[in-house]
């Protein structure tokens, strides 16, 4: 809450300075980004500016390193976003300085609608030029996670979720009584920060609204499948998904090959749910905010193209451009003048969401691949690995039976099957851990390959792996 606490301490003090104010489970860190140099502009009642920027380094506050929120007033607000939510643990004003002990908690860790989170404690207000002993009181904080709800403010229209708090400063020190009452509604978009406050205690009321911000949001991307294997003139196509995380609405997001091989491009929206086209091709679109939007790329080669990891710039006008994963949102691509086997494949987890999970340091996972040859009858070699990072992780695979999983083939390293055209086929990988891996979903991962008799990748495919 932005609301200006030390000003509103000072005034119930008696002491003549001004006012200054400032549906599904969500991790609430994502929604007030305290990098260094993050910067946010609010139009104030309409008539004020205040420039909100998070200071490099942090602060200590009663053993908690803080993050400072300097005001172009001159006074500086601490807050931590962790695990224990998004927490205020002081002020620092010129005059003197107020910090709250246990900070107070203005959203959970993880938190949805209706939720209501109860903070107490007391409040040390230290202002040397009328006490050389500071001032301690009484606090009590009750927040509730109202709604997520769409706003429109100066800076665009974003998603948000909006908290309302109300802190309560009580009690006598030094035989100065104070009680007041402080409520605060801020409205905080998904990695982008407060959109929207609204504080009011018994002076009245202070409305600020974002008019602007530094922070650029990011997109993510994934391609599926991960490989194709074509003739010349003939359209390798696959699916390609933009995510847009922020609260923000993404706008003119556009897919272009960066990687420079003899091969006319084009994309086109789908609908997710059938895979048929939408839109028109070759047309930027705009992706609502915590949405994502699906495509069908294509690439047609004009020439024979020797497998290349292909890599697309996923990029929107007001983001940044999604970040290269090879596997994940590359396509490896090859063209030749005679048909070769083209797999197109696909795992699957057993959590269903893409990571295989490995109880412990030393526990087992296991996933599963099911592919189709849409390309002309070869032998395959399947193999599984660890791409270009080295995991604490034995690997092997086996052939299986598509209707009951069991293994057809020994379990070792890699497995020679042929396949026709036109045929499926289906593969069980097995993991066994010999250390921790830590969740990192885009560079710790197990990839599965295709290979034909002349060595050449016909198909790929990969899933995240880390320990738990």
């Amino acid at each position: 809450m932005f609301w200006r606490l030390f000003n509103a301490v000072c005034a119930s003090l008696v002491i003549s300075i001004f006012v200054q104010a400032e549906a599904a489970v969500v991790t609430s860190a994502e929604y007030l980004p305290l990098a260094d140099g993050n910067s946010w502009t609010y139009s104030v009642d309409g008539f004020s500016t205040d420039t909100v920027t998070v200071s490099p380094g942090t602060t200590l506050i009663n053993g908690v390193a803080t993050k400072g929120l300097q005001h172009s007033g001159g006074w500086m607000a601490y807050y931590t976003n962790d695990t224990n939510g998004i927490r205020q643990h002081g002020e620092f004003d010129p005059s003197g300085t107020l910090a709250f002990n246990p900070p107070v908690v203005y959203v959970p860790g993880t938190t949805d609608v209706s939720d209501v989170v109860n903070t107490s404690g007391t409040v040390t207000f230290s202002m040397p030029s009328i006490s050389a002993t500071p001032f301690i009181f009484n606090y009590t904080n009750t927040a509730v996670v109202e709604a997520f709800e769409t706003i429109t403010v100066p800076a665009g229209a974003f998603k948000t979720l909006r908290v309302r708090a109300t802190l309560r400063i009580f009690g006598t020190s030094q035989d100065v009584p104070i009680d007041i009452t402080l409520v605060g509604t801020d409205w905080y978009a998904k990695l982008i920060g407060i959109m929207k406050y609204v504080g009011a205690d018994s002076d009245g009321t202070e409305t600020a609204v974002l008019t602007s911000t530094n922070i650029v949001p990011p997109i993510f991307s994934s391609i599926l499948p991960s490989s194709r294997s074509v003739q010349v003139n003939v359209p390798a196509t696959a699916f390609a998904t933009i995510v847009n995380p922020s609260g923000a609405t993404a706008t003119a997001c556009s897919l272009s090959p960066v990687t420079s091989i003899p091969a006319e491009f084009l994309y086109q929206t789908t609908d997710p749910l059938t895979n048929a086209l939408t839109g028109t091709s070759d047309t930027p679109v705009t992706i609502a905010p915590e949405a994502s939007q699906s495509f069908l790329i294509a690439f047609t080669p004009a020439a024979t193209i020797p497998p290349t990891e292909v890599e697309l710039q996923f990029d929107c006008s007001n983001t940044n451009a999604a970040p290269t994963f090879v596997g994940l949102n590359t396509l490896l691509l090859s063209a030749s003048d005679t048909p070769t086997p083209d797999i197109v494949a696909l795992a699957a987890t057993q959590s269903g969401d893409g990571i295989v999970n490995i109880a412990g340091v030393t526990g087992s996972g296991v996933f599963a691949v099911a592919i189709a040859n849409v390309g002309a009858t070869g032998t395959m070699t399947a193999s599984v690995d660890t791409g270009g990072v080295t995991l604490p992780v034995y690997v092997s695979i086996c052939e299986s039976n598509p209707t009951t999983g069991d293994c057809i083939s020994p379990v070792q390293s890699s497995v020679v099957t042929a396949i026709d055209s036109n045929a499926t086929a289906t593969f069980v990988i097995f993991l066994n851990g010999s250390g921790n891996i830590p969740f990192d979903p885009a560079n710790n991962r197990i990839f599965v390959r295709f290979q034909d008799a002349g060595g050449v990748t016909r198909g790929s495919t990969s899933v995240a792996v880390r320990s738990q």
